[in-house]
């Protein structure tokens, strides 16, 4: 057991070295590229700077150029600002002619409520005719069957006599 253990002990020491050298290496690998990235680094920032200074000169030449533009654009904008205050003061007549109709719909919409009002009258009065038609109608339904039950009666009576004067003839 004590051999086993120290011959686990040795192949562990081995393993262990043997991992320190691949991490050294390894190490050594990642400062070489990290150096080389850093000099590519250095050589792509300098081209920036230079392609910066290149721009610059461009962006200087373009706005040199610009410069009638931009003149011609201000007295371009002069007009819009013309056109612009013609466009408020349409707004401004038509905010005028919107509360104008705003009056106009205020006073019809007093009219409307008016004329509700009335339609309202105008429909309890038509209700009131219908419960008076529906009450002469009863009477009249009322009429018509005393009217039916006198004609019964009557046909009754006329055969009472009939049969009292045969009966007396007799």
């Amino acid at each position: 057991n004590i051999e086993d253990a120290h011959r686990v002990l040795e192949e562990a020491h081995r393993a262990s070295e043997a991992n320190i050298s691949e991490l050294i290496e390894k190490s050594e690998h990642r400062n070489l590229s990290e150096e080389n990235e850093y000099k590519s680094s250095l050589e792509r920032m300098s081209t920036l700077l230079k392609n910066a200074e290149s721009a610059r000169d461009e962006a200087q030449n373009i706005i040199s150029q610009l410069q009638p533009k931009n003149e011609l654009l201000e007295n371009q904008i002069k007009i819009m600002q013309q056109r612009n205050d013609e466009f408020n003061t349409s707004i401004t007549l038509l905010k005028q002619d919107k509360t104008r109709l705003v009056v106009e719909n205020e006073e019809m919409s007093q009219q409307l409520d008016s004329l509700k009002s009335k339609c309202e009258l105008l429909e309890e009065e038509n209700r009131r005719c219908l419960s008076s038609f529906d009450e002469y109608r009863n009477k009249f339904m009322e009429s018509n069957e005393l009217v039916e039950r006198y004609k019964s009666l009557q046909f009754e009576i006329e055969m009472e006599k009939s049969l009292i004067n045969i009966q007396y003839q007799e």
